[in-house]
């Protein structure tokens, strides 16, 4: 009993000591704990401090960094109200610029409408002025030669001329009409266009004047003839005298034939032979005596070198063959071309004599004698 006791006793002791050795360890755990504890709250006031100044430090640079967004945002506010207004008063002068451009269309068209209207109006006045017009000279050329027959007629009356009509007339050819003044057939011959259309007009005048020829060669007809034109187509007409080798031709209108016909009817009361002095009928036929003896002279010398060269041409067949056929070679090369002579053109006499002496000098340089009889005196 008692070893039992005793182990019991051993066992209680053992379980004391397991307990105080628990206690122990327990003690010194939980003081281990709250000595970790407490320097992991120092560590931790110390993180929290600088975290407390992190923060802070950062607050800062964000305050400031709002401050800065705040005046940025401030300014892009301030340059969106002055965008805004631009914009408005952009689109304000826009709107007034697109109304005036309107109203200026508007005013364009209205314009343009009116000047149409007034253009058409004006082609149709200009087109029925033209049509009046081609019908009244259609119908003055229409009436044109009877209208000069009975001006001339009426002419002549009242200043006492003869005038023949085309049945009368003692002029083969038969020209439309014809007055006598002088003893002398002055030929008015009357022409107006055959169309509308005046661009031929000029060479039909032209040509109507050379074919005046045949009426030049019957007797006591006067070398100057009058074509008579309407007044509406003389001014298409650039040459208005034909000087023509027999005669000249004269392009005059109706309204000018009166003032003619009593220039030319003065010659009937002007005697000319009985007005001119003794000296000045000797001077005149002096100077028609020289002209007369001077042509007749020329055309003599003229067949007299006509035969000189006619015999050295002759004499030419008798050369040798090889010459001959190489002057015939020479010949047929050679060409003159003798100056070109213009009716409009007179021949000056000025520059005949300057060029009869430049070939007098040529021919004194050249040592050949000339005939002293023949020389013009200088001037």
């Amino acid at each position: 009993m008692s070893k039992e006791i005793q182990e019991y006793k051993n066992l209680e002791e053992l379980l004391d000591r397991i307990k105080t050795v628990n206690l122990i360890e327990r003690i010194f755990s939980w003081s281990s704990i709250k000595k970790l504890s407490y320097d992991a709250y120092d560590e931790f006031k110390s993180i929290d401090k600088i975290t407390e100044l992190a923060v802070k430090d950062a607050i800062s640079r964000l305050e400031m960094d709002k401050a800065k967004l705040n005046e940025q945002i401030t300014q892009l506010h301030n340059k969106d109200k002055e965008n805004i207004k631009a914009i408005a008063e952009h689109n304000s002068i826009k709107q007034k610029e697109q109304q005036d451009y309107q109203k200026n269309i508007t005013e364009i068209n209205t314009l343009r409408n009116q000047m149409d209207q007034d253009r058409q109006k004006i082609q149709r006045d200009r087109e029925e002025e033209i049509a009046n017009n081609l019908k009244k000279m259609k119908e003055t050329w229409k009436t044109h030669e009877t209208d000069v027959e009975d001006y001339l007629k009426k002419i002549c009356k009242k200043q006492g001329i003869n005038y023949f009509d085309k049945e009368k007339v003692p002029i083969k050819g038969k020209p439309d009409n014809t007055i006598e003044i002088a003893d002398q057939y002055i030929i008015f011959d009357a022409k107006s266009p055959a169309s509308d259309d005046l661009r031929n007009f000029p060479q039909y005048i032209k040509t109507q004047a050379e074919t005046l020829k045949k009426y030049i060669k019957e007797e006591n007809v006067k070398k100057d003839i009058y074509l008579v034109v309407p007044d509406n187509t003389i001014d298409c007409i650039k040459e208005h005298t034909y000087n023509l080798a027999d005669y000249d031709v004269y392009v005059i209108t109706k309204s000018s034939l009166e003032p003619i016909i009593l220039s030319l009817r003065k010659i009937e009361d002007y005697e000319f032979a009985d007005k001119l002095s003794p000296e000045d009928r000797d001077a005149i036929s002096r100077i028609i005596g020289k002209f007369a003896h001077t042509t007749k002279r020329r055309m003599q010398v003229d067949s007299f070198f006509f035969d000189e060269y006619l015999n050295i041409l002759t004499n030419c067949n008798s050369l040798p063959d090889e010459i001959k056929e190489q002057a015939v070679k020479c010949e047929m090369s050679d060409k003159l071309n003798p100056p070109l002579e213009k009716r409009v053109k007179q021949i000056s006499e000025k520059e005949l004599r300057e060029d009869f002496v430049n070939k007098k000098q040529v021919a004194k340089a050249k040592k050949i004698q000339t005939d002293v009889n023949l020389l013009i005196e200088e001037k």
